[in-house]
């Protein structure tokens, strides 16, 4: 595959992977170390973190640019968002700090399209995170629902 078939945001990210140092690669590595800390420190005092899955409305496919990877929305003061930095707001530090999460259906926007909630929890909670989404699926059963749209 070549760059220009990833789009220009992730040919992008990738080129700066490339010119990465070692020093800039070794820093990082010990800012995630610390990060993963801070984590697990929170962890302590909370059982699980409930975050949206995407921190915006699920956007339409005619709304997505996929040559350019931005999403539009009708409103006519906003301008393009990037797909890559604005989908990864809640679910890049579970990745991160290596700690597992779930996404999950919690309901519908006002435009009839999925919403997802996503758990994250401590080193080691899968069956944690299974249990408590399943027993929310058991009481609210938004998973068995497709839009009225």
């Amino acid at each position: 595959m070549h760059a220009s078939q990833y789009g220009e945001e992730l040919s992008g990210f990738i080129e700066r992977g490339r010119k990465t140092t070692a020093l800039e690669l070794a820093e990082s590595l010990q800012e995630r170390n610390r990060f993963a800390d801070r984590l697990s420190t929170l962890f302590k005092e909370i059982d699980l973190l409930l975050t949206p899955t995407l921190p915006f409305p699920v956007p339409r496919l005619d709304a997505i640019d996929f040559e350019h990877m931005t999403i539009t929305y009708d409103d006519a003061n906003s301008s393009p968002l990037s797909i890559y930095p604005v989908s990864l707001r809640f679910t890049a530090l579970c990745n991160v700090g290596g700690n597992p999460a779930i996404s999950f259906p919690a309901g519908f926007s006002l435009s009839g399209l999925p919403v997802g909630m996503q758990l994250t929890g401590p080193q080691l909670a899968e069956e944690l995170l299974f249990r408590t989404v399943h027993a929310f699926q058991k009481s609210t059963e938004w998973h068995k629902w497709s839009s009225v749209s």
